[in-house]
């Protein structure tokens, strides 16, 4: 049996949860990881101030992501749709995309990319700095913008 209806899954890592939602977006201050799942058909725009972040899309949809993930954001996109972090500030970044998907992020630190199927990834890191990973198979594109 084929589940038809749209899932999409908040959750985070700790179960105590001082994750909160408001007007000014969603906000951890501990250490906790914040995890999105989208594997239905939706649209995100959000507002993120938390430790880590990790965003998964098995959909279809586009996702706007901003703000501040203090240490490490982490993309897996198998589905269609267009994901935009390129205004959320990380110290690293890594993106795994399998599907037909253009994925935008940047980082301070470090990035690491890796791109199968017909995605294309634009990444931007400061001036000098070079990517600890960039793998590409098939027709997927890695684009550094700057």
């Amino acid at each position: 049996m084929q589940d038809t209806a749209p899932v999409q899954c908040l959750r985070t890592r700790l179960s105590t949860g001082n994750t909160k939602t408001d007007d000014n977006g969603l906000t951890n201050t501990g250490n906790e990881k914040f995890v999105l799942e989208n594997r239905g058909t939706a649209n995100v725009a959000m507002l993120l101030n938390v430790n880590e972040f990790e965003f998964y899309l098995s959909g279809t949809g586009n996702s706007r992501f901003w703000g501040q993930v203090r240490e490490e954001a982490m993309f897996e996109t198998k589905g269609v749709g267009d994901v935009n972090a390129m205004n959320l500030l990380t110290k690293q970044v890594s993106v795994y995309s399998a599907g037909v998907s253009t994925v935008r992020v940047a980082a301070t630190d470090d990035v690491q990319i890796e791109v199968t199927g017909v995605s294309t990834i634009y990444y931007r890191l400061p001036a000098g700095k070079k990517p600890s990973k960039e793998i590409s198979t098939g027709l997927g594109q890695i684009i550094h913008v700057s």
